[in-house]
């Protein structure tokens, strides 16, 4: 079990995310999947993964992940690892500037059946933000509104 919940979400950085492949999700994620991302909305099974993805690949269309660390206890599966892609995509209303993009993250993710039904991650926007240019001194207001409307156009 170890082992296949290991290589379960590994292939879910490779094929899914590093390589935008949308046809492993349904392969990967259980039908009742969740996602919480500290300051996102959660995604909610996995038409709201598929749309991400999508997303993610019109925005920075090298889009990959690099895992550096990872650890399995039972049903836990914990990684480390860090999402690169080129700004060539308006992503939350910046036109792209054509700048690569680092960002970090750590996922908690819990499996069942030797799929992923659940993830937790906390994810390095300042880092992200500050590479894209943000100024995250701006009144927290217009950040508010920003990301708001973000979130309410990809849910639509």
């Amino acid at each position: 079990m170890r082992q296949a919940n290991q290589e379960a979400v590994l292939r879910h950085h490779k094929e899914i995310w590093s390589e935008g492949r949308l046809e492993s999700i349904p392969e990967l994620l259980a039908h009742d999947f969740v996602a919480h991302h500290r300051g996102a909305l959660d995604w909610l099974g996995l038409e709201d993964v598929r749309a991400v993805v999508q997303r993610t690949r019109v925005e920075f269309p090298d889009f990959h992940e690099s895992v550096e660390d990872l650890m399995v206890d039972g049903e836990r599966v914990i990684t480390r690892f860090v999402a690169r892609g080129t700004h060539l995509g308006t992503y939350q209303g910046l036109p792209a500037d054509w700048k690569v993009v680092c960002m970090a993250e750590i996922g908690i993710i819990r499996m069942e059946g030797g799929k992923i039904v659940e993830k937790w991650g906390q994810v390095d926007w300042v880092g992200m933000y500050c590479q894209l240019g943000i100024n995250l001194l701006e009144p927290r207001s217009q950040l508010f509104v920003r990301n708001h409307d973000a979130a309410r156009d990809w849910r639509s």
